[in-house]
C-alpha cells in the first residue's frame, strides 16, 4: 500500500499494486504537494514493467500545471506504523 501521507485516494479504498492503474486512470488519486494541499494526479506515459524483474514497476504521473513524479515499486513497501496499547491508568488507581 503506498504512503497515505504523500498518496490518497478518494474512492475510499487503498492505494494497492493492484489497483493504482485503474485509480490513476479514474481520477481517483491525489498528491500532497505541501501544507496539506493536494493536487488531482493523471498519467503522465505508460506503467513501465520489467522483464527480467517483474517485481519493478515505474508510473509516471502529472500534477497541477507542471509537477510530475513517478510511483515506483519501493513505494508500496510501505507500512502502517504499529499501533502501541498502553493501559490507561487512573490516578485514583495508583493511590
Amino acid at each position: 500500500m503506498l504512503n497515505p501521507d504523500k498518496y490518497r485516494s478518494i474512492s475510499g479504498d487503498g492505494i494497492t499494486r493492484e489497483n493504482v492503474d485503474a485509480q490513476l486512470d479514474g481520477g481517483l488519486m491525489r498528491v500532497c504537494v505541501g501544507n496539506d494541499k493536494w493536487q488531482k494526479m493523471r498519467r503522465g506515459g505508460r506503467t513501465k514493467k520489467w522483464v527480467k524483474s517483474p517485481e519493478r514497476i515505474c508510473i509516471p504521473y502529472k500534477h497541477g500545471f507542471n509537477g510530475y513524479g513517478r510511483i515506483e515499486a519501493e513505494d508500496f513497501s510501505w507500512q502502517a506504523p504499529p499501533i502501541l496499547m498502553h493501559p490507561i491508568i487512573n490516578e485514583s488507581d495508583t493511590t
